[in-house]
């Protein structure tokens, strides 16, 4: 009965409504429900009523004065009010209250995904800013890699939301936390074993991240996004639609962000050079589809993502 968005609760009254009509309830109802900051207030013909949150505040206290109403209130907070109209009877209220103890449930549910998120997320975000703390060459990278990521699934009407996008983003170098400094800043040639260890970051990230049911679809494509389109790629060897979407996507935002970043083996690429290699690349180590996609995004876009770099 209830969905979850960016941050804000859906009900589902197309069910809430068929569940009343299976018990063979008829009432008329106005529902309230509330998360933090955000409040929803819906009728039982499926409108919203919007407005300020002072306005809505002003209705819930107009409608807690005149009508009737269950709470629906769930292990640690009240989540919002099902007002309703008089003289129902008391079987009838004991039903409604069935049905709002599972709305209760789904948003208990929504609130621990939340915080377990949030907190999981806080302490990523953390280490994400230890590992570029490191590296004063990639100071910003996963923040642009996020960006670039999001105006490509943009373009593509890709099914992930913002949300998913940007984490993915953000969360690709998450495996290198265990790297030392000396190998991500070294500005020679790198050894065969220390790019062993640098090629073991993607596995080091997914298995950092794969214990976190939130963070599942950012896993595969953490894990994934140095595979390459012709299969040449690692850890996995995958090829073409073998290697998940977002992981693809990620692949030209990663590298199109470290062809215009300087290094310590070399400055950065122009934005025209950055963008005809990530072209040059399509079909060997680049999904032609994911190309296609950032090379139809106006210059202006990209630009306000990596700065003036390029």
């Amino acid at each position: 009965m209830v969905k979850k968005t960016e941050s804000v609760i859906m009900i589902d009254l197309t069910q809430f409504n068929k569940d009343l009509a299976t018990l063979g309830i008829k009432v008329t109802y106005t529902m309230v429900v509330y998360i933090g900051d955000t409040y929803r207030i819906i009728t039982s013909k499926g409108e919203e009523i919007g407005g300020s949150r002072e306005d809505k505040e002003k209705i819930i206290a107009h409608l807690l004065s005149k009508q009737p109403f269950l709470p629906i209130t769930g292990e640690e907070m009240n989540h919002g009010y099902l007002f309703i109209e008089t003289g129902l009877a008391a079987d009838v209220m004991e039903k409604l209250k069935i049905l709002l103890r599972s709305i209760s449930f789904s948003m208990d549910k929504y609130v621990l995904e939340e915080r377990m998120q949030s907190c999981s997320l806080g302490i990523l975000d953390s280490a994400v800013n230890a590992i570029e703390a490191k590296d004063v060459y990639t100071k910003g990278h996963s923040d642009r890699v996020a960006g670039l990521a999001q105006l490509i699934a943009e373009r593509m009407d890709l099914p992930y939301s913002e949300k998913e996008v940007a984490q993915a983003g953000l969360l690709h170098d998450i495996g290198k936390i265990g790297i030392s400094e000396r190998i991500l800043t070294k500005p020679g040639s790198l050894t065969d074993e220390e790019y062993q260890i640098i090629k073991s970051h993607p596995e080091k990230g997914a298995q950092i991240l794969e214990p976190l049911v939130m963070f599942k679809k950012s896993a595969a494509a953490v894990r994934h996004h140095h595979e390459r389109y012709d299969g040449k790629g690692y850890p996995d060897g995958l090829a073409g639609e073998e290697i998940p979407l977002l992981a693809r996507v990620i692949a030209v935002s990663d590298a199109f962000d470290a062809m215009t970043s300087d290094r310590p083996y070399r400055k950065a690429f122009s934005y025209d050079i950055a963008r005809q290699k990530i072209l040059s690349a399509s079909g060997t180590q680049f999904d032609p589809t994911v190309v296609e996609a950032f090379n139809s995004i106006e210059e202006k876009k990209i630009s306000s993502v990596i700065g003036s770099r390029a």
